[in-house]
């Protein structure tokens, strides 16, 4: 739909400047580097949006909806969050090149059921034989983006139930789409790929209720954790340590509130935490 056009359009020959498509581009490119870099990241207490719900742990949602603070984000986060606006212009620049272009880019939608209401900004739209379907486009990890073409595309990081929501939104707009059209980058190597996933009503009403969890909370009476530590292993040995799972790690709030004993060390390129000393008979 999307990835194999990019493909075609990058091996063929006789290509063109298209004005139209390089404005476009450098005005989302300015945009990126204003928001991202030369504009301090403001919280938004009391708001409710999209991607703040997609995940599956409440208290981190609330944590944000209630203002607290968290971790400082590092000149490291701050390029990547670039680098992945900077993804998702290139692919709606390549897509338009290649005859399959997205529209309504970043177009404000309005989620509304089980008694809350929050906006979200879908990546796009894109119209096909088959009717219209919503676009997600994400820059992935290498152990992201092997994993999806594994076994495919997991709830784990709250993309599938983002592009639920925002089917929900284009459906209530009066849109009906049939699905979205999911396009992944590995940042590491530049593989491109895609998987359509259709419309699951349920994810899109589970966001909607812990959106409302997290509405009716208050900081002295937050929503349960989604994560608990678990054990560590090495080589299918348990270490005798117990530590965060993958998705506290990248938690801005996991060592701030939910568990200031973590400590931090950075193992095969990636952070852990751990929360237990070793135990005696620790392997």
């Amino acid at each position: 739909m999307i990835a194999d056009q990019i493909m075609m359009y990058l091996d063929s020959v006789g290509k063109r400047v298209d004005e139209n498509v390089l404005e476009a581009a450098t005005e989302r490119f300015k945009q990126a580097l204003t928001r991202q870099i030369m504009s301090d990241r403001e919280d938004r207490p009391n708001q409710l949006y999209a991607t703040m719900v997609t995940k599956k742990c409440a208290r981190q949602s609330a944590y944000k909806f209630h203002g607290f603070k968290g971790a400082d984000l590092s000149p490291r986060a701050k390029i990547n969050f670039l680098i992945g606006d900077f993804v998702e212009l290139t692919v709606l620049a390549l897509a338009e090149l290649a005859g399959a272009k997205v529209e309504k880019n970043n177009e404000r939608l309005i989620v509304k059921g089980g008694g809350v209401e929050f906006a979200c900004r879908p990546d796009g739209l894109i119209n096909t034989e088959h009717g219209p379907f919503n676009v997600e486009i994400k820059k992935m990890s290498e152990y992201g983006y092997d994993e999806w073409e594994r076994v495919g595309l997991s709830d784990d990081w709250g993309y599938r139930t983002q592009s639920q929501l925002e089917c929900f939104a284009w459906k209530l707009s009066g849109v009906d789409v049939k699905g979205t059209c999911f396009v992944g980058i590995r940042g590491l190597t530049g593989h491109i790929r895609e998987e359509l996933i259709p419309y699951e009503e349920g994810l899109a009403f589970s966001a909607c209720e812990r959106a409302l969890r997290v509405q009716t909370s208050t900081k002295d009476n937050l929503p349960e954790r989604a994560w608990k530590p678990v054990p560590e292993t090495f080589r299918g040995k348990p270490t005798g340590l117990m530590i965060l799972p993958m998705q506290c790690s990248y938690c801005d709030f996991a060592q701030v509130h939910c568990w200031p004993e973590a400590k931090m060390e950075i193992k095969s390129g990636k952070p852990k935490f751990y929360i237990a000393v070793k135990e005696p008979n620790g392997i």
